[in-house]
């Protein structure tokens, strides 16, 4: 158990030495220098389309990851496990259950995980974080902090906004090519996910259904690939999968994909905070890989999000 007023008490103090800084700031931090990063709005879906066909065609490795409020919680546990320890051991625990459900999990598990989702996110090539206005936002919610405020989630959006400044700030090289979206920008990509896949020729599926792998093949019409099969999100179940994704099943996978050549092999994964660590470990082993999230989800014909309703399942969904 947590002491909640610890808690509470760490992260106010939190809140108040937060230093926001606008994406449209980031991008001309320090100057001129820092003009290589691009903010894609959702506005631009048919520009972040043309770069990913640009890096599928050439078969270039590339990782494609979003950080949502549960990899900020992630970050904040890299940069302020001693600062903050009470704030950041109650962050890590109420997202472990979240994905994981209630298994037995070691501080070391803590630490590495977390330690690879701060690679990953300074290692991508794409890079969906949070929006300005979402930020504003939570900001604007704390204002007055009580016993309502989602302090996991709110934490989880302001730290990966501090992470992305901390990056920049310390001429981290490399982040220097990223393009960043935002961390909905999964939602854009089930637009043109058809085009992406034809332009690879094949495709590769990291998710908890069996059949979408083939759902993929026969609605895109190229090669299959790799399938991975994962738990699924104790969330999205209600409950705690009978066999645990993390440590065993992520074990497996990272093995099996650091023993294969996956040039030009082109993945889609949905799999959670693993997933982003999923997507590093492809593109070192010569891949591409885009975190499509919740939508695989809505292309299986599954709503796990609140604007996941009958009309955009029918819209989205690749079993009719």
């Amino acid at each position: 158990m947590h002491d909640k007023s610890i808690v509470d008490s760490q992260f106010k103090s939190y809140v108040e030495k937060f230093d926001y800084i606008s994406i449209a700031d980031l991008i001309t931090y320090k100057g001129s220098e820092n003009s290589y990063l691009e903010y894609i709005t959702d506005n631009h879906a048919h520009l972040l389309r043309q770069k990913l066909l640009i890096k599928i065609e050439s078969n270039t490795p590339f990782s494609y990851v979003r950080m949502g409020d549960g990899e900020g919680n992630c970050l904040f546990y890299k940069k302020y496990e001693d600062k903050f320890n009470i704030l950041a051991k109650f962050c890590m625990d109420r997202i472990w259950r979240l994905m994981f459900g209630r298994v037995k999990y070691k501080t070391e598990d803590f630490k590495n995980i977390s330690q690879k989702i701060a690679e990953a996110f300074v290692s991508a090539d794409f890079l969906g974080v949070h929006t300005d206005n979402q930020v504003e936002k939570a900001i604007k919610s704390l204002s007055v902090i009580s016993a309502e405020t989602d302090v996991r989630g709110m934490c989880g959006v302001l730290s990966t906004r501090d992470f992305l400044i901390k990056s920049i700030n310390d001429e981290d090289k490399r982040v220097k090519e990223v393009n960043l979206a935002s961390c909905h920008s999964h939602k854009l990509v089930s637009d043109f996910f058809c085009d992406l896949v034809k332009a690879a020729g094949n495709v590769s599926v990291i998710s908890c259904y069996v059949e979408s792998l083939a759902a993929l093949h026969q609605y895109c019409g190229v090669k299959k690939g790799f399938n991975y099969i994962i738990p699924p999100q104790a969330l999205n179940v209600g409950g705690t999968p009978e066999e645990h994704h993390f440590p065993g099943v992520f074990q497996k996978i990272l093995i099996s994909i650091r023993q294969s050549d996956l040039k030009g092999k082109l993945f889609f994964v949905a799999a959670g905070i693993l997933g982003k660590i999923y997507c590093t470990e492809i593109k070192k082993a010569g891949g591409m890989a885009i975190d499509v999230g919740s939508m695989m989800d809505v292309w299986m014909g599954h709503s796990v999000r609140g604007y996941q309703n009958a009309e955009y399942l029918k819209l989205h969904s690749l079993i009719k």
